[in-house]
């Protein structure tokens, strides 16, 4: 029993409970409706004699009668900011909502105007376009315009997304700095629903990596081209035009399910919207829509308006200019903190001025706030897309001061590359430099130290450690002239695929080691082909333990080539990656040249009964292996018999079945 808020009364603890579920389920259910579209070819479908975009008329929210005792126009914004504000994908928008009536409409610019900002903030329907996530959502994360897309859909307005503008809808969205990066760079959206949501992905492969990459709890919904999903406003989600894909992650099991979730009977969900509207309009009557002649009409007044008084932009922008050189002359007479405030004040009159930015960063480091310096030198950056020489040079002069002279060295780098000219920022890049390597010295030297302090030491573990890749790069060199260590484990180091890479180079020259177990590194299938490259050139290592490393395809074949020439390997490990029959076939055209492997184990993958017979043909009659692992898969009844029968008299032991109901996590989530 818990205490009550009113009085001394009790009541029971799973009542409480109950309220909270009530609460968090009416949090989590959506405020209007919220359409996410995987390409715009949905918004000019019909069926059944209906235009499917009537849909979205139909969820148009109620609005506040105005003095005339009727609803107020239906106005409709397009923020194009994925797509650098393309004009071609405009037009397709105002086609598409002239088939609803609504001739009210305006693009949204990444740099939005006073106009553009009073209407965005009386919309009823926002549509938010695909484009590049990496480009845009620098321009939408705690800006005026992605606040205000949030706040019109807290308001009522309809959202629509579409392709990577749905992405940005749901709880998460990623993207790569690099195409050929391996892993994706995932960060919270705008949370509006939930889910994850991935569009246009071809057989839901991608998702597949990234919901490993985030690790339990993931749940996300895969639309395919010319698909949709509408979230209704009592939290149930309704499939377009075909199937959709849900994913859950399933902790106990460590892989991502996929379910099929297939649309309402043909035109059911439209023509039940049609009759809610018919409600609707009886009790409130139509929403008014200005027709095209109006909306010009009234462009031009406003534009008429604008030319016979300054806007309030260009008032506001000649303040800011004011309180700047105030600013600056109050700086350069040694009054910081009255510069500063001056500065503070003139960004409420231009938000998006970078060299205000730049100029309180000058302030925060006379002030010794380092932290807010940076901060102040990230906005100016993502303002000018890193064009700005005065941000990196004062970001780098702000990462100084908190000791950080890795990413101190890098600004720097960054300016001169800009202005070549500037001999001051040369100078700090130089003697960043100098440091650096020198701190790389010591640290290697201390490594170095460390492993010779322990004498003829046979076994060296790191053991969750958090060594990173440079950890790594200095252990290696380290063991390049180490004659005792005989078994190395890093297990949970986060060494990555470089860190993989130095270990690598040691393995070619090293004849010591024996024993090498990499656990939870996330190596990846990069990382691995690294390896291989070493252990070819190595007659020492017998033990290799290379568990959960989201180790794919890529890298396998590269090991699988180093079996036909390693005779030294004795038991591999390559549990709980993302090997699937791909790998497994290299693997088995491999291991008939290969004579020294005894014990191979590939647990917990992306196996089938197909890869499990794959196998089975080549090791029942391999000279030395004698235990073969693939536990991790349910096989029916009658195959596990069929294989317990063929490998009854042989020297080969399989172990099948399911193992390990809850194993650990593939890598460190960061």
């Amino acid at each position: 029993l818990m205490d009550s808020l009113h009085g001394r009364t009790f009541r029971p603890t799973w009542q409480d409970y109950n309220n909270l579920k009530t609460e968090v389920q009416r949090d989590s259910t959506p405020g209007s409706a919220v359409f996410l579209l995987a390409d715009s070819s949905v918004l000019f479908w019909a069926e059944h004699g209906f235009q499917w975009i009537d849909r979205v008329k139909c969820e148009l929210p109620t609005r506040e009668l105005t003095l005339d005792g009727r609803e107020p126009p239906v106005k409709a914004s397009y923020v194009g900011v994925l797509n650098g504000d393309d004009p071609a994908y405009y037009e397709m928008f105002l086609a598409a909502m002239a088939r609803i009536g609504i001739h009210d409409c305006m693009m949204i610019h990444t740099q939005p105007t006073k106009m553009e900002k009073m209407h965005l903030e009386q919309s009823d329907l926002v549509l938010l376009a695909g484009g590049s996530i990496a480009e845009g959502w620098i321009h939408l994360e705690g800006t005026y315009l992605g606040e205000s897309v949030k706040w019109r859909y807290y308001e009522g307005a309809v959202m629509i997304g579409v392709a990577e503008g749905a992405t940005l809808l749901g709880h998460k969205a990623w993207y790569k700095f690099r195409p050929n990066d391996e892993d994706w760079f995932i960060f919270k959206a705008f949370d509006i629903l939930p889910t994850m949501i991935s569009c246009n992905d071809k057989d839901d492969q991608e998702f597949f990596k990234i919901a490993k990459q985030v690790g339990p709890g993931v749940v996300g919904m895969g639309i395919p081209s010319g698909g949709g999903i509408i979230f209704n406003t009592d939290g149930a989600f309704e499939p377009i035009r075909g199937f959709i894909s849900e994913f859950h992650y399933q902790w106990e099991k460590g892989y991502v399910t996929r379910t099929f979730v297939a649309p309402p009977e043909r035109g059911e969900g439209l023509l039940v919207a049609v009759e809610k509207l018919k409600r609707r309009e009886a009790l409130y009557g139509p929403r008014v829509t200005l027709s095209p002649e109006e909306v010009q009409r009234q462009r031009e007044l406003e534009a008429e308006e604008e030319e016979e008084e300054p806007s309030v932009d260009e008032a506001a922008h000649r303040e800011a200019e004011r309180l700047k050189e105030e600013g600056n002359r109050l700086f350069k007479d040694g009054n910081v903190k009255g510069s500063l405030q001056l500065y503070r004040d003139a960004l409420r009159c231009d938000v998006y001025n970078p060299n205000l930015y730049a100029n309180i960063a000058a302030c925060c480091l006379k002030l010794n706030k380092a932290e807010d310096g940076v901060a102040a030198c990230n906005r100016a950056l993502e303002i000018t897309k890193g064009m700005h020489v005065k941000a990196w040079f004062r970001r780098g002069q702000a990462f100084l001061m908190q000791g950080n002279v890795n990413q101190a060295h890098y600004d720097f780098r960054e300016a001169l590359g800009l202005d070549p000219s500037d001999r001051h920022v040369e100078q700090l890049k130089d003697e960043t430099a100098d440091q650096l390597r020198e701190t790389e010295r010591v640290e290697q030297q201390q490594f170095a130290t460390q492993i010779h302090a322990a004498g003829q030491l046979a076994t060296l573990a790191f053991t969750d450690q958090q060594l990173g890749p440079q950890g790594a790069k200095l252990l290696a060199r380290c063991l390049r002239t180490n004659d005792t260590v005989q078994t190395l484990r890093l297990d949970g180091c986060y060494i990555r695929s470089y860190g993989a890479e130095m270990l690598g180079q040691v393995l070619k020259t090293n004849d010591r080691l024996t024993d090498l177990s990499l656990c939870r590194n996330a190596i990846q299938g990069a990382g691995l082909a690294k390896l291989a490259e070493g252990l070819l050139q190595n007659d020492m290592m017998a033990f290799l333990d290379l568990s959960h490393n989201t180790i794919n395809d890529r890298g396998s074949a590269a090991f699988a080539e180093m079996l036909k020439e390693n005779t030294a390997l004795r038991e591999v490990h390559l549990n709980h990656n993302q090997l699937t029959f791909d790998s497994i076939t290299s693997f088995a055209t491999c291991l008939k040249k290969n004579k020294s492997l005894e014990k191979l184990s590939f647990a917990h993958n992306l196996l089938g009964s197909e890869c499990i017979w794959r196998l089975a043909s080549v090791c029942i009659g391999h000279e030395s292996l004698r235990d073969v692992d693939l536990r991790g898969f349910k096989l029916s009844t009658e195959t596990e018999r069929q294989i317990a029968e063929k490998t009854k008299y042989k020297r080969c032991h399989f172990k099948l079945g399911m193992l390990d109901p809850i194993p650990k996590l593939e890598c460190p989530l960061y």
